[in-house]
């Protein structure tokens, strides 16, 4: 096991002269910066994994400018921006709850954001301007030989694919592996204890809970005893953490850090299922990750149910540079003409309406089996592209996705869709295993 840890330490950790080199030049971006600030309150501060020392190889750079509460939040972002665009390199405007600025210099990744200086992390004026509260809660109470520890269980959540707290991903966060490594000690005890988490988990350092949260776990934040750190880690994340968790200490591999791409014949395995797969086609609005992906997910589970006649399996989207793909394996791609629809009990109010509404209109019926009243109809949509396009027509999934509905493409084969993803789809298995 020791072995194994020292491995992936030594494929994860940046070297002593990487870090000067980083270090050097983040040194340049804030004297640059500082320059620039010259005449207003506010200064730049590194915060983050590299801040904390628990950063991994080719990591980018948060800096963050804290302004004065007496400046009005257009000020900030408006003036980050424009420092930010004099002092990087090849930048790009991004945005969350600030717009920021994304770029380089000399090949190292930052970026630049703005917040306020605050004095308590539970009175804050916008979310960013609790983080640098986290970074020195961090830089305090994590001893220097646990900064492995949280490189360690990163890479984990990384090759598990749990790791992130954004929408894309709704995993662990940084700060939330950091506090996991303070609260247990090292990386195998958080293994370790991660194997015994129930159906729901509560965990805290210095502050207990004042708040139950609908939520699988929770861990109290220090600095906020308002606020739940791992609120964007769902119920299958959650879960597949405590199951890759037990299965890494029954059999330690370096699968679980650095998992292999499927491989397989797609061909075969689709004739070896004997079910269908649908291809969803629909272009990708041009919105910011988390908007982004929280309504593809919205998009794919409207989907999924509105097929429920069809008998769906599972489905898994994707995204690629010009598109949003959602494949849905499904028990049936054709249903017969006729539905049998189950209408009250004979002894509710509404069934003479019921027996009055398709007496003259429906194929057979109505009739009655057990209590019920029933009747056979036509159905109005046999076959599953014709009732995702009629759908689509009516519903909203998602107001950047709802501008594009005239790109939707549904598709009976899967000839167009990205072969590795495909893979992923059919085969279905933890990481580690492929």
């Amino acid at each position: 096991m020791e072995n194994l840890l020292n491995d992936v330490l030594y494929r994860i950790k940046p070297t002593p002269e990487e870090d000067r080199r980083m270090q050097g030049i983040a040194d340049y971006v804030m004297e640059k910066l500082k320059n620039n600030l010259s005449g207003i309150d506010a200064e730049p501060i590194i915060v983050g994994s590299f801040a904390k020392k628990t950063h991994l190889k080719n990591t980018d750079i948060d800096i963050f400018i804290r302004y004065s509460k007496e400046y009005e939040k257009n000020f900030i972002e408006k003036n980050t921006l424009e420092i930010g665009k004099r002092v990087l390199e090849r930048y790009e405007l991004k945005y969350a709850e600030h717009p920021y600025v994304h770029g380089y210099v000399s090949g190292v990744e930052f970026d630049i954001v703005p917040c306020y200086r605050m004095d308590e992390p539970g009175k804050i004026l916008t979310a960013v301007d609790r983080t640098p509260f986290h970074t020195e809660y961090v830089s305090k109470n994590l001893r220097e030989n646990q900064r492995d520890q949280v490189r360690l269980l990163k890479q984990f959540a990384k090759g598990i694919g749990i790791y992130g707290a954004e929408s894309r991903v709704n995993g662990l966060s940084g700060y939330l592996v950091e506090l996991l490594i303070i609260k247990y000690g090292d990386f195998i005890k958080v293994l370790k204890n991660v194997s015994n988490w129930k159906k729901k988990t509560v965990l805290y350092l210095d502050r207990k809970p004042v708040i139950d949260y609908d939520s699988p776990l929770i861990f109290i934040d220090p600095v906020d005893e308002r606020r739940n750190v791992s609120s964007a880690l769902n119920q299958e994340n959650y879960a597949l953490f405590i199951v890759a968790s037990k299965q890494f200490l029954n059999n330690p591999n370096m699968k679980f850090f650095f998992p292999k791409d499927p491989d397989g014949d797609v061909k075969k395995i689709l004739d070896e299922r004997k079910s269908n797969i649908i291809h969803i086609i629909i272009k990708k609005p041009d919105v910011v990750d988390d908007i982004l992906y929280t309504q593809i997910n919205k998009f794919s589970n409207a989907i999924f149910e509105i097929l429920r006649d069809f008998i769906p399996l599972r489905k898994r989207y994707y995204v690629d540079d010009e598109n949003i793909h959602l494949l849905i394996e499904m028990m049936m791609i054709e249903l017969p003409e006729t539905e049998k629809h189950r209408g009250p009990p004979v002894y509710d109010g509404n069934s003479d309406k019921f027996i009055e509404k398709w007496r003259n209109v429906s194929l057979s019926g109505p009739y009655i089996e057990g209590m019920n009243i029933y009747a056979d109809i036509k159905r109005k949509f046999t076959n599953p592209k014709d009732l995702i396009e009629i759908y689509m027509k009516h519903h909203s999934v998602g107001k950047d996705i709802d501008r594009l509905k005239d790109t939707l493409r549904v598709e009976y084969d899967v000839e167009n869709a990205d072969k590795m993803e495909l893979l992923k789809f059919l085969l279905n298995r933890f990481p580690w295993e492929y």
